[in-house]
């Protein structure tokens, strides 16, 4: 019997847990810092995309930005249409929190997985967050990048 099912949660537990989750999330961010924009990871490059899909005129002559139709990954196209209701800085925000809340519990699952009870698994995603500290290496993404909505799907699905 895996870790997962081995112990009966309780709602209490259940709103802990989340509760923790949660925390280690907004911890994350104000640790780790949030970019945004020239410099912050590849956004010198996704922003021009992005804004090229919505406004095809902005860089009309960008030889780069004409590449966009065979981009790998469909990611900066939802970007792109969510960016039509929403500006860049708050939308990016908005998934990056998402992404990272979608991290955190990943990590937490794959830790109980490995038969870690529920306390030690926050433990292990604690130590994931600060791992810059010990390792001066973070797994997370400083910035919003398909990578980064990618790997928690991808770690799920093992």
């Amino acid at each position: 019997m895996t870790a997962l099912t081995s112990e009966k949660p309780n709602k209490l537990n259940i709103y802990l847990i989340a509760l923790g989750l949660l925390g280690i999330t907004v911890f994350s961010l104000l640790y780790q810092g949030v970019f945004f924009g020239l410099g912050a990871t590849d956004h010198s490059v996704h922003i021009p995309i992005v804004k090229a899909l919505n406004n095809p005129q902005l860089y009309a002559n960008d030889l780069f930005v004409k590449t966009a139709p065979q981009y790998f990954t469909f990611f900066w196209r939802f970007v792109a249409f969510a960016a039509r209701y929403l500006p860049l800085p708050p939308l990016f925000l908005i998934l990056h929190i998402i992404f990272r809340l979608l991290w955190v519990v990943t990590i937490y699952y794959l830790a109980r997985a490995w038969s870690l009870d529920r306390y030690s698994a926050l433990l292990g995603v604690c130590f994931l967050i600060t791992s810059k500290v010990f390792l001066n290496f973070s797994p997370l993404p400083e910035g919003l990048i398909h990578s980064e909505a990618a790997w928690p799907f991808l770690l799920l699905s093992m």
